[in-house]
């Protein structure tokens, strides 16, 4: 009997442990199917999310396509010689400053082209158009496209290139900038509205002039350097201009490189010369001369690394202090011009843009 008690415990024992198993490996079993279907829960939201990025992505790109798609519309019945533009009554020179709209002066294309003719030779001589071309540019670098039109113009004596920005201002198209590059002068718009003119006043004397259009369509002045080579031989000594007077150079000691005399404008005020700024720096004299230049935009040359020449004793920092002008070392100069660059708000991807794809229109 007491075995038999014995024998039915043990089963008991065995179907309890039996019991207790096959619930575990159950537990397991649900537990390790929840974890499964949580991971491939998280994987479907990550392909989810990744999709979702894609199709914001996509979306966007086709925004901006249909902007500019958009953009190029409003200026094709002008470039059909159709519809008409707003501007100032002389398109010479014209800087949009703020935000005036108040031109009302209207031009189709052909008219433009014409009153930029008239004007280049309204003081002597017949003069004709010679190209007329379009590019689209994107100017501040914000996604909408501006209208760039390129009108050239020659006589027999002279040969100019205007270049015209309009720009849809309150739903209606303005020129926003008209400036002219003129003989012995390179002119250039880049793509993203910045503007680089440079010209020669002579044999040793060169100009810069560096601006930017904005996103708005305002013309934002950078700075002009004039930059003068100064020039010596055994038999003849130079003379610079400055303080709107000449001061003939003498000097100690024979020169070992080439030296260029800069006055930059940062504030455009042609008038006088009280806020400009001063500089000199050495060239090598048996470089080649290149009319597009490598100097940073101021020079047609490349300029030596050597700040040495500021010291007293060199004979040209001799000459400038006994005339009384202050001299800046070029580099605090590059100094000055990034930050009027940082104040205007220029950025050095709109600086350092492509030249915009030309095409050329047959007026008439």
């Amino acid at each position: 009997m007491k075995n038999t008690i014995v024998g039915m415990l043990l089963l008991g024992i065995i179907a309890l442990t039996a019991c207790g198993k096959v619930n575990t490996e159950q537990q397991s079993t649900e537990s390790s199917q929840e974890s499964d279907v949580s991971v491939a829960s998280e994987e479907v939201d990550v392909v989810e999310s990744d999709e979702a990025e894609e199709m914001v992505e996509l979306e966007d790109e086709e925004t901006q396509e249909e902007e500019a798609d958009n953009g190029r519309n409003n200026y094709d019945g002008f470039l059909k010689n159709e519809d008409k533009v707003y501007g100032p009554e002389s398109l010479y020179t014209y800087h949009r400053l703020d935000d005036e709209t108040d031109n009302e002066k209207e031009y189709i294309l052909e008219e433009l082209a014409q009153t930029v003719c008239e004007e280049d030779f309204s003081e002597y001589g017949n003069g004709e158009i010679s190209k007329v071309k379009y590019a689209f540019v994107d100017c501040g670098k914000d996604g909408k496209e501006e209208l760039l039109i390129s009108v050239a113009t020659k006589s027999e004596y002279d040969e100019y290139e205007h270049f015209i920005v309009i720009k849809k201002v309150n739903d209606r198209l303005n020129i926003v900038y008209s400036d002219a590059s003129v003989y012995r002068e390179v002119m250039s718009v880049n793509e993203y509205g910045y503007i680089d003119n440079e010209g020669s006043g002579g044999a040793m004397s060169s100009s810069f002039t560096k601006s930017f259009i904005d996103a708005d369509g305002i013309w934002h002045f950078l700075y002009r350097n004039n930059a003068y080579q100064m020039f010596f031989t055994d038999e003849y000594n130079d003379d610079i201009w400055f303080n709107n007077e000449s001061h003939p150079i003498s000097l100690s000691e024979p020169l070992d490189a080439g030296y260029v005399f800069f006055e930059f404008d940062a504030t455009e005020s042609v008038e006088d010369s009280y806020d400009n700024v001063f500089s000199y720096a050495a060239y090598d004299k048996e470089q080649e001369y290149d009319v597009f230049g490598p100097a940073k935009g101021y020079f047609f040359m490349e300029l030596k690394d050597d700040e040495s020449i500021y010291d007293t004793s060199n004979p040209i920092k001799q000459f400038f202090d006994r005339e009384g002008l202050k001299i800046y070392p070029i580099k605090e100069v590059e100094k000055l011009i990034e930050g009027k660059e940082q104040r205007e708000g220029l950025t050095e991807e709109v600086k350092n843009g492509q030249n915009p794809e030309w095409t050329e229109i047959q007026l008439g």
